[in-house]
């Protein structure tokens, strides 16, 4: 794919989504937040430590959340915000096309077909409105724009990490670590599954073992335990179940009653189904040795991580999911990478078919949401 042709194909999504950012009114926590405004009376730190002890422990969002939302600057900081948010999500169509697709299948055509089928997927599963709903957008979106960086830098990386970036490691796992109940747990159980993985199937995840790996979950472990153990999640759990006593049978079988009239808990489910069969096709037209076992093992973190956020969940809403949703759909596009050949999209008549029916679909979001 030609760099002019990306650069301009990226400027006309960072467009249509920066008018959907500025369009996107303050709502909800947006409000509550401007009005504590401690960033700007000089008691950030003071608020944060309250808050630990009566509502959350996420303090990583909290910082962010605080520097964009205080009254008194909300004019200049929001549209900051609102471009940078745009900046975000072209990165993170851009991120994931990356990390699912060789260069030798990168073309024009290839990356608007993935731009169109995303967007509709991200409308979906409610993903794409949670990431223009601008505190939605600093508790979800941005920390798995970061987290999926860094694990894929993490990936790439060589044992001869200086000891600045181990240190670097640390203090990203910090920020991460604490920034999300599920961010934390989801994380843990891909590392289990990863050394299970490693040990049981095939040894090809080295930077596994690196240095700057243990430097990093060193980080994330210490500030998701502090995170987990905050007064202030229980008394917010407390006021949620309004007195109630919600175990996790309760919370499944709310999902159980919701899912006819939910739709993006249907949505996210089917492509849960639709990657274990695209990796049962893939395991099978492979030559490697324990196919039944990779499938299993697959198919049991995928089933595992769905069944994670059901609990995690205090009441069933789509920003929960968007963390599993990001992830099922780099597995989808990167399955479909490996099965389907798709060379002819390289044809003009094909860029621009793609190109016609991404305008169409930003057009008419920003008519449904707007």
């Amino acid at each position: 794919m030609g760099i002019k042709l990306w650069s301009k194909t990226n400027f006309l999504l960072l467009l249509g989504f920066l008018m959907m950012n500025f369009f996107q009114p303050l709502i909800v926590d947006d409000l509550c937040a401007g009005s504590v405004a401690p960033l700007y009376n000089g008691k950030l730190w003071q608020t944060i430590y309250d808050f630990y002890f009566s509502w959350t422990g996420r303090m990583s969002v909290q910082i962010l959340t605080y520097t964009f939302f205080n009254a008194p600057y909300e004019a200049v900081a929001i549209p900051i915000f609102n471009i940078l948010n745009a900046i975000g999500l072209v990165w993170f169509y851009h991120l994931i096309y990356q990390l699912t697709t060789s260069r030798m299948q990168q073309s024009l055509g290839h990356y608007l077909l993935y731009v169109f089928v995303f967007t509709i997927f991200l409308h979906y599963t409610e993903f794409l409105p949670n990431s223009i709903w601008k505190t939605g957008a600093l508790c979800y979106l941005w920390g798995i724009l970061l987290l999926f960086y860094f694990l894929w830098k993490l990936s790439q990386a060589t044992q001869t990490w200086r000891k600045i970036n181990i240190f670097i490691a640390f203090m990203v796992g910090l920020f991460l670590g604490n920034y999300n109940e599920i961010f934390f747990i989801s994380v843990l159980l891909a590392y289990t599954y990863a050394l299970a993985y490693y040990f049981f199937i095939e040894k090809g995840f080295s930077w596994l073992f690196y240095k700057q790996t243990f430097g990093f979950l060193l980080g994330f472990v210490l500030a998701g335990v502090v995170l987990m153990v905050a007064p202030g999640n229980f008394e917010r759990q407390k006021s949620v179940d309004a007195g109630q006593v919600v175990t996790l049978l309760d919370k499944w079988n709310m999902l159980l009653n919701d899912f006819q009239g939910v739709r993006y808990l249907g949505v996210v489910l089917g492509m849960l189904l639709v990657c274990i069969l695209l990796y049962a096709v893939y395991v099978i037209k492979q030559n490697k040795q324990k196919k039944w076992l990779r499938f299993v093992f697959f198919s049991g973190f995928l089933v595992s991580l769905y069944a994670l956020f059901i609990p995690l969940a205090n009441i069933l809403s789509a920003r929960m999911f968007m963390l599993l949703v990001a992830f099922l759909f780099m597995v989808f596009f990167a399955l479909l990478n490996r099965l389907v050949s798709f060379q002819c999209l390289q044809s003009p008549k094909y860029v621009w078919g793609f190109s016609l029916a991404n305008i169409a679909i930003f057009a008419l979001f920003l008519f449904v949401y707007f």
